[in-house]
């Protein structure tokens, strides 16, 4: 009798795993490309430089793949998207805390960069008085990484 219960008890554990599986599943296959919504209004900055939108990029990441746990709902639970945080940083191999920094390094190369050509262009006579900037590109070097 002991054996028959514990068959049963095996089976009905194994039948609700499937049936969590299949759920999972069905909810991953009904996510569609609309659900992760672009802020479109928002400069279009989708054709300004990326180094200098390393945060935003990882903040879409991680709105994105919480797109994906609420998707899931409750069965988001003990799964990698229950883990959003965790996820969007593996994703992209980096930390907040990385991007912060890099962002700064970026910050300041453009600084750097935008006074050069200020000053190039105010050294340049013009028969107008007027000097125009032209585009610039920003350099990266490694980062200097500090104890944190």
């Amino acid at each position: 009798v002991t054996k028959i219960l514990t068959l049963v008890f095996i089976s009905v554990f194994i039948l609700q795993a499937i049936a969590r599986f299949r759920e999972i599943g069905r909810r991953i296959c009904e996510i569609e490309l609309i659900d992760f919504s672009a802020d479109k209004g928002k400069n279009d900055r989708k054709t300004f430089m990326i180094a200098s939108r390393g945060e935003e990029i990882l903040a879409t990441v991680r709105r994105n793949l919480a797109v994906i746990r609420d998707k899931l709902g409750e069965y988001a639970k003990g799964t990698i998207f229950d883990y959003v945080d965790e996820l969007s940083n593996s994703f992209a191999d980096v930390t907040p805390n990385a991007i912060t920094r890099l962002n700064m390094v970026v910050a300041k190369k453009m600084r750097q960069n935008t006074m050069q050509e200020v000053e190039k262009a105010a050294t340049s006579s013009s028969e107008s008085g007027e000097f125009k900037t032209e585009d610039f590109e920003v350099k990266l070097e490694p980062p200097e990484y500090t104890e944190d």
